[in-house]
C-alpha cells in the first residue's frame, strides 16, 4: 500500500497535504528545462526516490476501469467523474461505476477448523459471517479454483464487536502459502485479488495480524471483483487530500480517493481548485507521482527539481505558475491534464487510442461535449452555467487531439490574444497569460480570433488564421496557409509555403503584392509579407501580384487583376472583370456552372458565365461545370473543360488540351498537341502535326482523323494497315510530312478501326 499526498513520506499517515503547502520565492538548484523529464519524474523518478518502482492497474489500452463514488455529495460526485472524463480524454480508458457482485450469504455457526486437514467448504460467491473467539483463532476454509480465473477474497470487521485488524492468507492444496494482505484502501481490511494456476481445492485461511484480536468478521469470495478500481470518499480522521493504492508487484489493485468535504474556499466547481485536486489524486490512483520528490508540501528552492514544475505543465505539481519563477503564465486552475501529465499517462496505459480524432473545435461553438464543453459555452458563448460547472475563476488547460481537422476559436472574445499553433506552445486567450496550451505532437490547424489586437502563429500544416476587428498581426507556418486579419490595420506574413490572403467579408480592395500593401473601403490598411494568394472583396477589387506564381481571385465585382512576371492563375468571378495576366505564362480561370464562351485570340469582352471579361496576356483557360468553348490562340495553350459537355480547340501552338468528366469534343489543331479526353464519350480530331491522345477509350471515345491526311485505299483499315505502327504500349500513326497521331494505351487496331471516322 502506498499513500500519497500526506505530509510526509508514504510509511507516516498522520497528516494531510493541503493547498497551501507550495511556497515561492527562493531560488532553486534546478535541472535543465524539460517536458520529457517531467514525463520521467511522473512515471518512476517519483517512485524511486522511495525505492519503489512504477505501477499502473492491469488494463489494455481504451478498457475499462471502475468507479465507487461512496459518500460524496451530488456536487462532489459531479466534480469527480468530470475528472475520471478529464483522464480518459486523454487515456481513452473508459470509467464505469462499480457494480457489487450478488452473493449468497452464510454464517460460520460452530467454529471452523484452523487447520487445512479439517477445512471447512466455502462456495464461490458467498459472503460467509464468522467470528475469532479468542486471540489466536484461526478459520480456515477449502474453496474450488479453476486455472486461469481471477478471484477476489476480503476479510473485514462486522458487527458491534468486529475485529479490529484481520488478515488474510491463501494457500495451494498442500498448505504452501501463495498469498496475504493485511490492509487494504486505507482501512485495516484485507483484500487478495488472485488469478489461479491450476484447477482444484485452495484454502483461505482467515486470521487477524500477529494472531492478536478477536472479533466478528466477513469473509467474501468471489468470481467478480470486489471493491471498484477507484474509490472516493470524502470523509477520514486525518482529513486533506490523499491517494492510497493497493499493489501486486507493479499492478495497482485498487485505488482510494480522499478529499475531504470542506477541501477548499470556493463552491465545489469545475473550475476550482476543488477540481484540480480530484484531477491531481486521480492521477495518483492511475499510478503518476509528483512532479518533484516531495509529498504533503513544498517550498520552491528546496523541494524542486526541474526548472518547469508547476501547474503550468503538470497538474501532479506543488506549485502553482506564480510559485515557480520561470514560468511566464497566469495563476489559473487547470480544466484538464497538461502536457507532462499526458505524455506520462500514455506510457503507462498505451498511446494508440485516438482522443478527438475528428474535426475538433475547442472554444467558441465547440463540438467536443461533454464537462469541458459545458466548460467552453460559459467562457466563449455566454451560456449559462451551473455553478458546478463554472465560477470564473482563471482557468488554464491543455489541448489534446490525435486527428482530423481542428480549430481554436476565440473569436466571441474581445480580449487582445495570442494564439501559437506550434506543437507544446502556449497562447494567451480570455484576458489571461500563457494559459492554453498545446500538447507535443499535437497539431490543431485552424484558429480564430476577436475584436481584440491578436497575434496569431501558425504551424508547419496548412493552416487557417483568422482575426476580427482590431490592428492584428498573422503569420503563418510552413505550410500553405490562407490568412484572414478582418478589420483594422493587420500585418499579414504568409510565412513558407504558398499563402493566402482573404479579404472576403470587405468591400473594395486594392492589394499590390509587389509593394507588400493592402487598402480597402473599411478594412483598414496591411501589410503584407510572403503572401501568393489574394481573394478580394465583395466589389470592385484591384489585385496585383508580384514576381511569384500568384492565385488572384476577385469574387464579385468589377474586379481589375493584373499578373506579375510570373505563371499566375487569375480569377475574376461575378461581374465585368479585367484579366491581364502580365509576363510569364499565365492562367484564367472561371467557376461556376453557366456556359462559357472564351477565345484568346480576341481582346473584346467576352461571355465567361458570371460576366463580361476582357483577358489579355493570357495563355491558359480551365472552364467550370458549364458546357464550354475554350479557344486558344497562335501560341502554345493549355485548355481544360472540367465538367461539362465541353469543346476546345487548341489552334496553333503546341497545346494541352484536356476534356474533363464528360463528353468532350478537344481538336488539337496545328502544332504539336497533347490531347486527354477524361471521363466520357470522347471526340478527338485530328488534322495536322504531332499530336498524342493520351487516355482514348476503345469502344467509348471517336477518334476523327481529316481525310486530307489519307489519299489512299481501303478506308480506316487501309490506313492502319499502311501507317500504323504498335510499340511501348502505344500506337503510332504516321501521315508524312510531320504529321503524326500517337494514341497511348492502344494497342488493339481492329477495336481502334471501330472508333475512326475519316472528316
Amino acid at each position: 500500500m502506498c499513500m500519497i499526498c500526506a505530509a510526509r513520506r508514504p510509511a507516516d499517515l498522520t497528516a494531510a497535504y493541503d493547498r497551501h503547502g507550495a511556497e515561492g520565492g527562493g531560488t532553486a538548484p534546478v535541472v535543465t528545462k524539460s517536458v520529457g523529464q517531467l514525463v520521467t519524474q511522473l512515471v518512476s523518478g517519483y517512485w524511486a526516490s522511495f525505492g519503489e518502482g512504477p505501477r499502473a492497474f492491469d488494463v489494455a489500452p481504451g478498457g475499462t476501469l471502475t468507479y465507487n463514488l461512496g459518500d460524496l455529495s451530488a456536487a462532489e460526485r459531479h466534480i469527480a467523474v468530470a475528472a475520471l472524463e478529464a483522464w480518459s480524454n486523454v487515456t481513452g480508458l473508459r470509467f464505469t461505476p462499480f457494480v457489487a457482485p450478488a452473493l449468497a450469504s452464510a454464517t460460520e455457526g460452530t467454529d471452523a477448523p484452523a487447520t487445512i486437514g479439517g477445512a471447512r467448504p466455502l462456495a464461490m460467491n458467498t459472503a460467509l459471517d464468522g467470528s475469532f473467539f479468542a486471540p489466536g483463532d484461526r478459520d480456515v476454509y477449502a474453496v474450488s479454483l479453476q486455472r486461469g480465473q481471477t478471484y477476489s477474497f476480503a476479510l473485514e470487521g462486522r458487527g458491534a464487536s468486529g475485529v479490529e485488524d484481520p488478515f488474510l492468507r491463501l494457500r495451494d492444496g498442500s498448505g504452501t502459502l501463495l498469498s496475504a494482505n493485511d490492509d487494504y484502501g486505507g482501512t485495516r481490511d484485507s483484500l487478495i485479488t488472485f488469478t489461479a494456476g491450476y484447477t482444484g481445492v485452495h484454502y483461505i485461511d482467515a486470521g487477524t495480524f500477529n494472531d492478536e484480536y478477536a472479533g466478528g468478521y466477513r469473509l467474501t469470495v468471489s468470481q467478480s471483483p470486489l471493491l471498484a478500481g477507484i474509490t472516493f470518499t470524502n470523509s477520514d480522521p486525518e482529513g486533506g487530500a490523499f491517494s492510497i493504492s493497493d499493489l501486486e508487484g507493479d499492478r495497482i489493485v485498487a485505488s482510494l480517493v480522499m478529499v475531504e468535504s470542506n477541501w477548499d474556499f470556493d463552491p465545489v466547481s469545475i473550475n476550482s481548485y476543488w477540481f484540480q485536486t480530484y484531477m491531481h489524486e486521480i492521477g495518483h490512483a492511475l499510478g503518476l507521482g509528483h512532479a518533484g520528490d516531495y509529498n504533503g508540501d513544498a517550498i520552491w528552492g528546496r523541494d524542486d527539481k526541474f526548472a518547469d514544475d508547476s501547474w503550468q505543465t503538470t497538474i501532479m505539481s506543488y506549485f502553482s505558475q506564480e510559485d515557480n519563477p520561470n514560468v511566464n503564465a497566469s495563476y489559473a486552475f487547470t480544466l484538464t491534464p497538461m502536457m507532462a501529465d499526458i505524455e506520462a499517462i500514455r506510457l503507462l496505459y498505451g498511446d494508440s487510442i485516438r482522443a478527438y480524432h475528428g474535426n475538433t473545435v475547442y472554444g467558441a461553438n465547440s463540438n467536443v461535449g461533454g464537462y469541458l464543453g459545458r466548460v467552453f459555452a460559459a467562457i466563449f458563448d455566454g451560456a449559462s452555467a451551473s455553478q458546478r460547472d463554472f465560477i470564473r475563476n482563471p482557468w488554464t488547460m491543455t489541448i489534446f487531439d490525435t486527428g482530423g481537422r481542428d480549430r481554436i476559436d476565440v473569436s466571441t472574445l474581445s480580449n487582445n490574444a495570442k494564439i501559437d499553433l506550434a506543437p507544446g506552445a502556449a497562447s494567451s486567450v480570455a484576458g489571461l497569460r500563457n494559459n492554453l496550451l498545446i500538447a507535443r505532437d499535437v497539431v490543431i490547424e485552424e484558429a480564430r480570433t476577436g475584436a481584440g489586437d491578436d497575434r496569431l502563429i501558425g504551424n508547419a500544416a496548412a493552416n487557417r488564421l483568422s482575426a476580427g476587428a482590431g490592428r492584428d498581426t498573422l503569420t503563418g507556418g510552413l505550410g500553405n496557409d490562407t490568412l484572414t486579419g478582418g478589420s483594422g490595420n493587420d500585418v499579414l506574413n504568409g510565412g513558407g509555403g504558398r499563402d493566402t490572403v482573404v479579404y472576403a467579408g470587405a468591400g473594395s480592395v486594392r492589394v499590390d503584392l509587389g509593394r507588400g500593401v493592402a487598402s480597402g473601403t473599411g478594412h483598414g490598411s496591411d501589410r503584407l509579407d510572403s503572401i501568393e494568394k489574394v481573394t478580394g472583396g465583395r466589389r470592385g477589387d484591384v489585385l496585383t501580384g508580384d514576381d511569384a506564381a500568384n492565385v488572384l481571385s476577385g469574387q464579385a465585382g468589377a474586379d481589375t487583376l493584373r499578373g506579375g512576371g510570373a505563371a499566375d492563375t487569375l480569377v475574376g468571378g461575378a461581374g465585368n472583370d479585367i484579366l491581364n495576366g502580365g509576363r510569364g505564362r499565365d492562367t484564367a480561370r472561371f467557376e461556376g456552372g453557366a456556359d462559357i464562351r472564351v477565345d484568346l485570340a480576341r481582346s473584346d469582352r467576352q461571355v465567361t458565365g458570371q460576366g463580361g471579361d476582357r483577358l489579355t496576356g493570357i495563355e491558359n483557360l480551365v472552364s467550370g461545370r458549364g458546357d464550354d468553348v475554350l479557344r486558344g490562340d497562335g501560341g502554345a495553350n493549355r485548355l481544360a473543360g472540367n465538367a461539362g459537355n465541353d469543346r476546345l480547340f487548341g489552334r496553333g501552338g503546341n497545346d494541352t488540351l484536356i476534356g474533363g468528366q464528360q463528353a468532350d469534343r478537344l481538336v488539337g489543331g496545328a502544332g504539336d498537341d497533347r490531347v486527354t479526353g477524361g471521363a466520357g464519350s470522347d471526340r478527338f480530331v485530328f488534322t495536322a502535326g504531332r499530336d498524342i491522345v493520351t487516355d482514348h477509350q476503345l469502344g467509348i471515345d471517336t477518334l476523327a482523323v481529316s481525310r486530307a491526311l489519307w489519299t489512299g485505299r481501303g478506308g480506316v483499315d487501309g490506313m492502319l494497315d499502311d501507317l500504323a505502327t504498335r510499340s511501348g504500349g502505344a500506337t503510332r500513326i504516321d501521315f508524312g510530312d510531320g504529321d503524326v497521331l500517337i494514341l497511348r494505351g492502344v494497342t488493339n487496331l481492329d477495336r481502334l478501326a471501330d472508333d475512326i471516322v475519316l472528316i
